[in-house]
């Protein structure tokens, strides 16, 4: 199922994102073309933890994935 949604957050190991409707907590998911798993449901969404993380001079304001 592909779905859009906003990206709240990132940092090198995940990110935050609103979505609807938000996959199960365990379920593997693509952000952009990164695989991840979801953690943890938020108020709005999902947190997930990318299978590889982010090179830290990759976080900056306008990431796009």
């Amino acid at each position: 199922m592909r779905v859009e949604g906003a990206l709240r957050d990132v940092s090198t190991g995940g990110a935050a994102l609103d979505v609807e409707p938000r996959p199960g907590i365990g379920m593997p998911v693509v952000v952009g073309m990164r695989r991840a798993v979801v953690v943890r449901h938020t108020e709005n969404g999902v947190a997930v933890r990318f299978a590889l993380q982010l090179r830290p001079e990759a976080v900056v304001a306008d990431v796009t994935f």
